[in-house]
């Protein structure tokens, strides 16, 4: 879904090419509800330079949103959960939900993840009825201050101030718990799974 070749060649280029703004999302809500003990390495994380710092946490959909995608492919899959209910996939393709993501920073081993969460927006917009937006690759070219495994993560978003970020981010949250309310309560009715 993202080839490497349509990805923008570097974090640094990527900044100044492109529209918005862009984040650095402390991601310690995803590495908090997982039961990581990286207290310490939440505190010392710094945006990647340009960018603005905004703590997952203060937007609570992005969980709710990632544990009930998470939920809907167990339950597809028999319903059995595993030791690790929500994947990485699940939690990117909140964001990219609920934040309106335009881009995201990826490195060779990340860029399946992406493809990965792109799909499971795909999915999960054509079922909710809702706009489709997947969001594309910013191929980082290495370095410490671009990490992208590690507990925040480069974004890129179409609207600013944070404000607006976070306002956004909740009439998001809103709009997609009443579809998939409604779409799950027809699903009911007709005694069919929404996985």
């Amino acid at each position: 879904m993202n080839p490497r070749h349509e990805a923008l060649p570097s974090v640094d280029a990527g900044l100044s090419s492109l529209p918005g703004c862009a984040i650095t999302l402390l991601r310690d809500a995803e590495l908090l509800s997982e039961g990581a003990s990286g207290v310490a390495e939440l505190r010392a994380a710094q945006p990647v330079p340009g960018t603005l710092l905004l703590a997952e946490s203060r937007l609570p959909g992005i969980r709710t949103v990632a544990m009930l995608l998470a939920a809907a492919r167990h339950r597809a899959n028999g319903g059995r959960a595993p030791a690790r209910f929500s994947d990485a996939a699940d939690w990117l393709a909140a964001r990219i939900l609920l934040l309106g993501l335009s881009h995201v920073a990826v490195n060779a081993d990340t860029l399946p993840q992406l493809d990965e969460a792109n799909r499971r927006v795909v999915e999960l917009s054509h079922r909710l009825g809702l706009p489709l937006r997947p969001a594309a690759p910013v191929l980082m070219t290495g370095g410490a201050d671009t990490e992208v495994a590690g507990p925040s993560l480069a974004l890129w978003l179409d609207r600013c101030p944070l404000d607006k970020v976070l306002e956004f981010g909740r009439a998001q949250t809103a709009q997609l718990l009443a579809r998939w309310e409604a779409v799950g309560a027809k699903s009911k009715n007709k005694e069919t799974a929404w996985n």
